[in-house]
């Protein structure tokens, strides 16, 4: 597909629940992660996972789902996980990340 930008004044880029509630896609995430862990045979429940990545949220130089997921995973256990819920997302994404009431208006 091609796309003509000749008569386009501005683009808008989504940075995050501007056009798509990025909420739902984010809580998939966590939920599939969260599953990962606890069938390795970690005991946390959902709730103590989300605690521990909120206290680890605003610290410099963390990068939050990586340094949350490999203290209970391997790298190659991540991505393989990645690849798992990427692939799910992917085939479900409209479901996942709906449009915000209103958007299709404001950018049409």
């Amino acid at each position: 597909m091609s796309l003509n930008m000749n008569n386009k004044k501005w683009l808008f880029m989504d940075v995050g629940n501007v056009i798509f509630n990025d909420d739902p896609v984010i809580a998939f995430i966590y939920k599939k992660i969260h599953q990962a862990i606890v069938k390795k045979g970690y005991d946390i429940s959902f709730e103590d996972l989300l605690c521990e990545r909120d206290k680890i949220f605003n610290q410099p130089g963390v990068r939050l789902l990586k340094d949350l997921v490999h203290k209970y995973l391997s790298e190659e256990e991540n991505q393989l996980l990645q690849q798992s819920y990427i692939e799910e997302m992917n085939s479900n994404w409209f479901e996942l990340s709906p449009l915000l009431p209103g958007a299709k208006n404001f950018i049409i």
